[in-house]
């Protein structure tokens, strides 16, 4: 646990620090008028809050994705070898699952779509005072 804990936040650091120096690469070579009519708040939360949520995606949610299918494939594979019909039972419920999850995950991202635009303002008026 210490050694795979240890790996998955070395990874998600290396890649956060990735992004952020092409984000800073990238806000120096853009033009003037895109930092005069760009939202401040906008970009200091992209480059803080956004590369954030990615390393910490990579760090604990990527890594448990690679573990549940893992365990997935080899429980259906243990379910296969006792019983082949009670195993098409099983797999029979997975669309459910997946529609479900589908459904779950897209008024997630909405909802995290509007917290991260209410961050950037509430950054930008912050900038002001």
């Amino acid at each position: 646990m210490y050694i795979k804990g240890k790996w998955s936040s070395q990874a998600a650091e290396a890649v956060a620090k990735n992004l952020r120096d092409r984000l800073y690469s990238h806000l120096q070579r853009v033009y003037y008028n895109f930092h005069v009519e760009a939202k401040t708040g906008d970009l200091i939360q992209r480059c803080t809050s956004d590369v954030e949520t990615i390393k910490s995606f990579l760090a604990v949610q990527f890594v448990e994705i690679g573990r549940t299918v893992f365990m997935v494939i080899f429980i259906l594979s243990i379910m296969f070898y006792y019983n082949v019909k009670y195993a098409f039972v099983s797999i029979s419920i997975l669309p459910f699952i997946f529609a479900a999850s589908f459904v779950f995950f897209k008024r997630v991202k909405r909802e995290f779509q509007m917290c991260d635009e209410a961050e950037g303002k509430c950054l930008l008026c912050f900038r002001r005072i």
